[in-house]
């Protein structure tokens, strides 16, 4: 009867540590984002020194927003996230007209992945990470 109970709270403390895990995995990513660019191959990278900072909003997994890439102020993001895994794509409107392409994941340290961008005729790659500087609350 022991052996039971004892298989009944090792199964209830299971589902507990999952809903935890699955909260946590889960948690709304909108708020002010300040993304560092490294760029691994293209042309010059002073597009990329300043980085962006992305003030974004999710709902039903459904990402979109407004960016900054150094001085340019011009950036609109959109995207999506499955679980732990983010997409998205900023295009900055005005001459030159540039689009970068994230993909990427959440992790305890933000978001990080790789890029890809063009515009003016010039084409980069490389990685980011992304660390959120206020939640929507605050």
């Amino acid at each position: 009867m022991r052996l039971a109970n004892s298989g009944g709270c090792l199964f209830a403390a299971l589902l507990a540590f999952l809903f935890v895990a699955a909260a946590a995995a889960s948690e709304d990513l909108s708020g002010r984002w300040k993304i560092s660019y490294v760029v691994q191959s293209g042309g010059p990278d002073e597009k990329f020194a300043e980085g962006s900072v992305v003030s974004l909003s999710e709902k039903d997994s459904t990402l979109q927003g407004k960016a900054t890439l150094g001085s340019r102020g011009d950036g609109f993001l959109i995207g999506s996230r499955q679980g732990s895994d983010v997409q998205a794509a900023i295009t900055f409107r005005s001459n030159p007209a540039l689009f970068l392409r994230l993909s990427g994941s959440q992790g305890d340290d933000g978001l990080q992945g790789s890029f890809t961008a063009s515009g003016g005729g010039s084409f980069w790659q490389g990685k980011f990470a992304a660390t959120q500087m206020t939640t929507a609350a605050g």
